[in-house]
């Protein structure tokens, strides 16, 4: 059964929960790294990390990119792919994450801009995204 996220969030007014996936490497690494998301109060601005809604009923955390009629376009950090992600399809924005015992801003200047910086050099993207998942995945 799939986490209602959406309940969880209005009653306690933010969610903690360890994302699946490797979409959103080296920003998030699933493994053992908690996520805190709040209610979306305002519009989202570049780089947010919104979390959303698919049809299929899949929650997915990936990061603002651009803008759209009545929504955004957004791509996973370690993906080429982008999706458009209508207004009504979000449900919390990304607040943070803890790396270790460490939390970390998702307004974190750092954060911020290795997440520019990878997406302006898609070459080194690709070459990253690649040795991780070519030599990354061999140690769990």
């Amino acid at each position: 059964m799939q986490n209602d996220y959406e309940s969880a969030l209005r009653r306690d007014g933010k969610l903690i929960f360890v994302p699946g996936g490797d979409s959103m490497w080296p920003t998030l690494k699933h493994e053992g790294q908690s996520v805190v998301v709040l209610p979306k109060k305002d519009k989202l601005r570049l780089y947010d990390v919104p979390l959303y809604k698919r049809a299929d009923g899949q929650y997915v955390l990936h990061r603002v990119v651009g803008f759209a009629a009545g929504g955004y376009v957004v791509c996973g950090d370690s993906q080429f792919g982008e999706e458009y992600v209508a207004e009504g399809q979000i449900v919390g924005v990304l607040d943070g994450f803890f790396k270790g015992k460490k939390y970390v801003s998702a307004d974190d200047r750092k954060s911020r801009r290795a997440a520019l910086f990878l997406r302006k050099h898609r070459f080194i993207k690709r070459v990253a995204v690649k040795l991780h998942f070519l030599f990354g995945r061999r140690k769990r």
